[in-house]
């Protein structure tokens, strides 16, 4: 703090600092105390910056915060991860920003990239894994699960391939098949001579005609 100035002091007149007291005990620089900040934020950042490897697309914190909601807890919901990231959401203008948020190219490209690394994390399954899994149960050979019953590794394949379970029972083993008619329904619909049917009990003019009944006003 500048002492007062002296009555026969200019107010320009620089101050010379007083040389040190080499009696005095030195304090170490660490334990010097730094002016307090003007502001809360010099202390703590709620936002802090992002390292580059954890943010290849060069998104901004907010825009991390938002891809990270609405991909989780905002549950694909473009207005409610503006919310969650922290942006302003008073005003008809705050959703019309949220749903522009995911046009930015860097942002819609970081959600996609999430996504597939959650899936693959998760490993659900798409549409080929799926038919490849159908495809390998209806290959699977019963006799296969029994390979020293020599009774059951004799069945023919087309007994075999018509076997839905097999367990044994105090009186011996019980077989179950699938259902032969609903086998035959589906070949039969697959082959084109059966149709379902759907009854219709009104017609268009019907419901047409109904309707303008129940309008206020429409004579009966």
């Amino acid at each position: 703090m500048r002492p007062p100035l002296r009555d026969d002091e200019p107010p320009d007149t620089p101050h010379t600092a007083a040389p040190p007291d080499p009696s005095a005990p030195v304090t170490p620089a660490a334990e010097v105390a730094a002016d307090p900040p003007a502001d809360l934020l010099d202390i703590f950042d709620p936002i802090p910056a992002v390292d580059t490897v954890d943010n290849p697309f060069g998104l901004s914190p907010r825009e991390l915060l938002f891809v990270e909601a609405f991909v989780g807890a905002a549950h694909f919901r473009a207005a409610k991860a503006y919310e969650l990231a922290g942006y302003k959401v008073t005003g008809a203008a705050s959703r019309a920003n949220a749903s522009r948020m995911l046009t930015r190219p860097r942002v819609a490209a970081a959600i996609t990239s999430l996504l597939n690394a959650r899936c693959e994390q998760l490993r659900i399954m798409d549409g080929d894994e799926a038919l490849e899994g159908i495809s390998n149960m209806g290959r699977v050979d019963i006799r296969k699960a029994f390979p020293h019953n020599r009774q059951i590794q004799e069945l023919p394949d087309d007994i075999a391939d018509a076997i839905k379970s097999i367990r044994p029972t105090k009186w011996g083993i019980a077989i179950e098949v699938y259902d032969k008619m609903h086998a035959r329904e589906t070949m039969a619909k697959v082959a084109g001579k059966l149709k379902d049917t759907l009854r219709v009990e009104h017609t268009l003019e019907d419901i047409l005609a109904a309707s303008n009944r129940l309008e206020p006003g429409a004579s009966a």
